[in-house]
């Protein structure tokens, strides 16, 4: 029955196919007769030639769009024209059609070749979508790119549970995230340690993990060329589809000529997840699509431990007199942010004990001093009535949104603008007490007030400041999410390759 059927030639001019899709384009013969044209209405549906680039359909007229059986038959696909029928690419994956949302609606060549019409649910206005991969490439040369790729991810499988989604997630980090990446649920691949070294290495191993996992879009953190380089002359052949994340980046390293060319010609959108540099805008503009973004952080809002959890935990009474220090950065960071934090506590007029949680340091235990790890350290920033951390971008969020008392001591980054951060020149300001010290010798000083501060709080018996977070702690998730913000820009026109 297909076969004999045909399009309006009148009409034709005005509709185009891809064929190079068309054969994954499939009708059910058996329940074709179910889908009806009415003539008296054919005159309505009209696809307008300026919209005709984006393809979106009516919902107005889509009602009356109907196959009549009784001229099904003179109903037939004109071969000779076929090959001028075209679809522009947008975002059909996990996207139920809605007669109130429709005008939204555009099939995606990535994903048509899995995409069936299926009859029956046509009389429900639903489509079923392919799952849609999607690989995070996340070897930076610290922690952060990791964390905000496993959050990244977290995002796009919590989005994937609405109706009518699919969406598979890989991350492709270091050997040893390998084992964070699996207690936040999010499969990960980790090149060989040599790799790391080698350009040409670990190119081979991405292109490797790639063919196998056959990604529809391929997410980038903060490097566009890859950590190594190895990203830059292949970078097309990987994905039909790349993206670009990033927080705030020293300007002059995406302004050199080799980074600002790929993001602005290999990239077919740029999330933000912190407010770019003002210099940077003119390099945005020329961006495809630039999606703005709240901070991606793997601990959410509901993670973070009441403070009377986090006591019981780590066997910290109410009443005392512990400072929780947050480790951020490399080894050599952690450590001297805890010498600082134990200098202070011992400092004349100073009683306090420390608790720090550590990335990197070996657990320890010492007179006034405990040194643990645990993941995500986060979820416990309420343990304690102060907090005492850098503001490198998952600590300073993390903090922001635990609403704890803290003491930011920033440190000096190439690309990363921590002293910003903790001015709040870099969007979210802490609602909680806080201030900022460039010197480890202020950070007694900058400590007390906030934690006699905290204490008398608990001494009224008004609880925890921690705790009295409703309407008060920024959501790091409202508005845009970045799962939302990611499909948006899989959907969008893709750059002109140069």
């Amino acid at each position: 029955m297909l076969s004999a059927f045909v399009l309006n030639p009148a009409m034709l001019s005005a509709f185009v196919l891809n064929s190079a899709t068309l054969s994954a384009f499939v009708l059910n013969p058996a329940t074709l007769s179910t889908f009806v044209l009415n003539p008296a209405t054919l005159s309505t549906f009209v696809l307008n030639p300026a919209m005709l680039s984006a393809f979106v359909l009516n919902p107005v007229t889509l009602s009356a769009f109907v196959l009549n059986p009784a001229t099904l038959s003179t109903f037939v696909l004109n071969p000779a024209t076929l090959s001028a029928f075209v679809l522009n690419p947008a975002t059909l994956s996990a996207f139920v059609l809605n007669p109130a949302t429709l005008s939204a609606f555009v099939l995606n060549p990535a994903t048509l070749s899995a995409f069936v019409l299926n009859p029956q649910g046509a009389s429900r206005s639903s489509v079923e979508s392919a799952t849609v991969r999607i690989a995070i490439y996340a070897l930076g040369p610290g922690h952060e790119c990791a964390m905000r790729g496993m959050a990244l991810a977290r995002s796009l499988q919590d989005q994937s549970g609405a109706p009518g989604t699919a969406v598979h997630c890989l991350l492709l980090v270091t050997e040893s995230l390998k084992e964070r990446a699996r207690l936040a649920r999010v499969p990960a691949a980790c090149p060989p340690p040599m790799a790391h070294r080698e350009a040409d290495m670990l190119l081979d191993w991405v292109r490797r993990s790639l063919r196998d996992f056959k990604p529809d879009v391929l997410v980038v953190d903060t490097w566009p060329l890859g950590m190594l380089g190895e990203l830059g002359q292949d970078l097309e052949q990987l994905a039909a589809v790349r993206l670009l994340v990033s927080p705030w980046v020293n300007p002059q390293y995406y302004l050199r000529p080799d980074i600002a060319h790929a993001i602005t010609t290999r990239y077919h959108g740029w999330l933000v997840c912190e407010p770019l540099h003002e210099t940077l805008n003119p390099l945005a503009e020329r961006c495809t699509r630039v999606e703005r973004i709240p901070p991606l952080l793997l601990v959410r809002p509901q993670d973070v431990q009441a403070s009377t959890t986090g006591r019981q935990t780590f066997g910290v009474h109410e009443m005392e007199r512990v400072v929780l220090g947050l480790g951020d950065g490399d080894a050599a960071s952690e450590r001297s942010l805890l010498d600082a934090m134990v200098a202070a506590s011992r400092q004349p007029g100073m009683r306090f004990s420390v608790l720090f949680l550590a990335q990197h340091l070996p657990a320890t235990i010492s007179p006034g001093v405990r040194v643990t790890s645990v993941f995500p350290a986060g979820a416990w920033l309420r343990t304690c009535p102060v907090a005492v951390t850098s503001a490198g971008y998952a600590s300073y969020y993390e903090v922001v949104q635990a609403n704890v008392p803290v003491v930011f001591r920033p440190q000096p980054r190439p690309l990363d603008h921590q002293r910003g951060r903790a001015r709040g020149e870099l969007g979210l300001v802490p609602f909680a007490p806080h201030s900022t010290v460039d010197d480890d010798g202020q950070l007694g000083a900058a400590i007390r007030p906030l934690l006699e501060r905290e204490l008398r709080r608990r001494y009224g018996h008004r609880g925890s400041l921690a705790d009295d977070v409703e309407g008060r702690a920024p959501s790091t998730v409202a508005g845009n999410t970045p799962a939302e913000a990611l499909m948006r820009l899989v959907g969008s026109q893709g750059p002109d390759e140069g």
